[in-house]
């Protein structure tokens, strides 16, 4: 059996993965949170002495939203980037 500590500090990271994952979708606003949201997934995965994560569907939801708000990201300054250039006659 796992200390609780190690299964609380699991669950928040969880939690945090899928918040930050949320806000990761916010154009601009969500480029940093996107690392933040990969850092908490590390957290709760690195985590090896807890054998079940009651949160883990947060967690893998989050992970999913944070790979889908960094596609996002990088179509929004793709498209910026293309209508820069364009704009300048490149």
């Amino acid at each position: 059996m796992p200390p609780p500590g190690d299964r609380i500090q699991v669950i928040e990271a969880s939690l945090g993965c899928f918040q930050y994952g949320l806000v990761s979708l916010v154009p601009l606003i969500g480029i940093p949170f996107i690392l933040l949201a990969n850092q908490a997934y590390l957290t709760a995965r690195n985590t090896a002495s807890v054998e079940w994560n009651p949160a883990g569907r947060y967690l893998r939801t989050g992970h999913g939203l944070c790979c889908l708000g960094g596609f996002v990201q990088f179509l929004i300054l793709g498209s910026a980037v293309i209508a820069l250039l364009n704009l300048t006659g490149f």
